[in-house]
């Protein structure tokens, strides 16, 4: 679910928020398509079939509208309460990965917006904050599970240090070598590196 702050709304009618998911996801594809530099509101209006105006009413800005459709947020602590204990850390991973919380389009997005990232502290810092900290302490969660049940190789290990690698691996490879994150990278990144380092 796309976390979204609230405004204080002025007086008139309420705000249609029904046309949200396909602008965000008008927004996604823009960015995909265009970049960060060349994405317009106009554009991602067009793409949507609403008017500019009603892109404008939700998000005051280019990079408001951005952080909203790449960095869907994730309840690290909601998703640890409720995804049962599969027994081992193999089957807590594929658990994981059928909650589908690495969409292949917002990944995609993130390719357009690499640049950006590196010269715009706060939409960084936002994208870090709302998209990758929340997931690594998912991981986090999980390998401390597998320390409960004895699963790791050292029971010293550092986790913390251990649930950072899927999120970094994808970082260095949406932003050193530009391309696109799918599913057969996050497998292989959590059973070829992950498993390996720590049971």
């Amino acid at each position: 679910m796309t976390k979204q702050t609230s405004r204080p709304r002025g007086p008139g009618r309420p705000r249609d928020e029904s046309r949200d998911p396909e602008i965000l996801q008008a927004a996604r594809d823009e960015l995909s398509a265009r970049g960060y530099e060349r994405m317009t509101m106009s554009a991602v209006a067009a793409r949507a079939g609403a008017g500019k105006a009603t892109v404008y009413r939700r998000w005051d800005s280019k990079a408001e509208l951005v952080i909203d459709a790449v960095a869907v947020a994730v309840d690290a602590e909601e998703i640890l309460r409720n995804l049962p204990d599969g027994g081992s850390l193999v089957d807590d991973l594929h658990a994981l990965r059928k909650l589908g919380l690495n969409d292949q389009r917002m990944w995609q997005a993130l390719v357009g917006l690499s640049a950006e990232l590196q010269k715009n502290p706060e939409l960084g810092a936002a994208i870090h904050e709302r998209l990758v900290d929340p997931r690594v302490r998912v991981i986090h969660g999980l390998l401390e599970r597998a320390r409960i049940r004895g699963e790791l190789r050292r029971n010293d290990m550092d986790i913390e240090l251990l649930a950072q690698i899927p999120a970094a691996m994808v970082a260095y490879r949406i932003l050193v070598l530009g391309k696109p994150i799918d599913t057969d990278f996050l497998v292989s990144t959590c059973e070829e590196v992950l498993l390996p380092l720590v049971t």
